[in-house]
């Protein structure tokens, strides 16, 4: 198995066991007769299913609007000798998909330290998938919410609605719909 493989079944094992102790704190849950837990670890089926509709599923490899190499739901390739640089497989999508979601599920861990439902989880997983851990850690929306500001954090989704285009920041409509649905996803209760 060469490097790459290796690389990539390692990562696809780590997803498979996120998803299985996501599946089983559930279970775990649901028998015991509690209410499902407050603190959501993993972004959910409705979840998955949400980010794929605002990013749309593409199999053949193409130049997002920001100008990156992308496959999938989203996935950013390394270049063209990165091994999904074909058309894929919708297995190989949603495998890459739940692998790039890690990264987004632990920046969550890491720095949300007030309690979310799972439609607040979801929304920040999605605007985190697409503007990326490091823009999410250092967001207003993350410093209001984790001052329980609930609303002022709602609509801090709204602020992150343009691309550079030509050296210039210019709205997207694309974005600022895809925005309106994340906040909107926020504030509705579970």
């Amino acid at each position: 198995m060469s490097h790459t493989n290796l690389e990539l079944f390692e990562q696809k094992i780590t997803r498979r066991l996120r998803r299985i102790e996501h599946i089983l704190t559930r279970v775990k849950t649901e028998l015991l007769d509690d209410a499902v837990p407050d603190e959501p670890s993993c972004v959910d089926a409705d979840g998955i299913a949400f980010i794929t509709e605002c990013e749309g599923c593409e199999l053949d490899p193409y130049y997002d609007q920001a100008g990156y190499l992308t496959v999938g739901v989203g996935h950013l390739l390394d270049g063209p000798d990165d091994p999904y640089n074909r058309t894929i497989t919708q297995g190989e999508s949603d495998m890459l998909l739940e692998g790039d979601l890690i990264e987004t599920e632990e920046c969550m861990e890491e720095c949300v330290a007030v309690p979310v439902n799972q439609n607040q989880y979801n929304a920040m997983c999605s605007l985190t998938f697409n503007i990326g851990v490091g823009a999410f850690g250092d967001s207003t929306l993350l410093r209001l919410l984790n001052e329980s500001d609930y609303m002022g954090a709602a609509d801090q989704f709204l602020v992150w609605n343009k691309i550079t285009v030509n050296g210039e920041k210019v709205v997207s409509e694309g974005l600022a719909n895809r925005r309106e649905k994340e906040r909107a996803l926020f504030l509705e209760e579970v």
